[in-house]
């Protein structure tokens, strides 16, 4: 299957906080999002995006 723009963002995300250390990631409120059933390290502001175009969607 074919990844979307925004899955191959995340997934490029997800490996740039996992190159990091995990007091990084606390410190930068990095959390587990889950797309289509796979799960992604984004950063807060990645994941205010995510909600702001889960509200526009619907």
């Amino acid at each position: 299957m074919r990844k979307t723009r925004l899955e191959r963002n995340l997934q490029s995300e997800t490996e740039d906080w996992l190159r990091q250390g995990k007091q990084l990631r606390d410190f930068f409120g990095v959390a587990t999002v889950e797309i289509n059933g796979k799960q992604y390290l984004a950063s807060e502001e990645t994941q205010r995006v995510l909600n702001k175009e889960a509200v526009n969607v619907r």
